[in-house]
């Protein structure tokens, strides 16, 4: 499971790179493909912060397995684990 700590800083990184997010109206229970308008480019881009911020190189499988904000944070502490 994830602190606190580390989702707030998972959603401030998000509303930073995506303009059109409110970080105060996004929680662990928010759907990503629904708070990230989800299509091609911003799908890219999620993978470069990811990639970035937490070195992990996510696969498209892995996109789909996660529902979540909650569930991608936690997919990616276990990938660099």
């Amino acid at each position: 499971m994830n602190c606190p700590l580390e989702l707030t800083r998972f959603i401030a990184l998000l509303a930073s790179e995506f303009d059109d997010l409110d970080p105060n109206i996004i929680g662990s229970d928010s759907v990503y493909k629904e708070v990230i308008e989800w299509n091609s480019i911003n799908s890219v881009v999620l993978s470069v912060i990811i990639e970035a911020e937490f070195g992990v190189l996510l696969e498209k499988e892995d996109y789909q397995k996660a529902v979540t904000v909650a569930e991608l944070l936690e997919l990616i502490q276990t990938k660099s684990d």
